[in-house]
């Protein structure tokens, strides 16, 4: 039996009886009706009780998906940031790595060396900066050897 025909039928099984009572005189005992009430009420307790439990386990289930779900985005995220750190850290390193090759260039007296222009804005203009002194280092030795 389902809970609400049990509320039900205990609501009309209730009220039947205090019209009973109200009707019957005072010294009419009954007993065995009260007796039959309070097992419907326990077995609506007890209805409650299996549906609230049943709840509760869907509850543990979904909390336990929601964070599941959470953390497997979660991880996803971290790892479009590693991914998205070790390119970036890449593309910033390759123009760098490229910058420090010539300045040993230039250290060992190689003045026609000269950067590309990366695409990035900062190390642009260091390359600039860079392809000018070597431009002024060209001159300069061009003029002590013809000097």
């Amino acid at each position: 039996m389902g809970e609400p025909q049990l509320a039900g039928d205990l609501e009309s099984d209730a009220t039947r009886l205090f019209a009973e009572l109200k009707a019957s005189g005072p010294g009419k005992r009954h007993d065995l009706q009260f007796d039959a009430l309070r097992e419907r009420i326990d077995d609506l307790i007890a209805t409650n009780r299996a549906a609230m439990f049943r709840a509760n386990g869907n509850a543990v289930i979904l909390s336990r998906r929601v964070a599941i779900e959470f953390a497997a985005v979660l991880v996803a995220l971290v790892l479009v940031g590693i991914g998205g750190s070790w390119v970036l850290g890449s593309l910033m390193s390759k123009p760098l790595t490229e910058f420090a090759q010539r300045l040993m260039a230039v250290s060992h007296r190689r003045t026609n060396v000269r950067v590309q222009h990366p695409n990035i804005a900062e190390l642009d203009q260091v390359a600039r900066a860079f392809n000018y002194m070597a431009e002024q280092l060209d001159g300069s030795k061009s003029l002590m050897s013809s000097g």
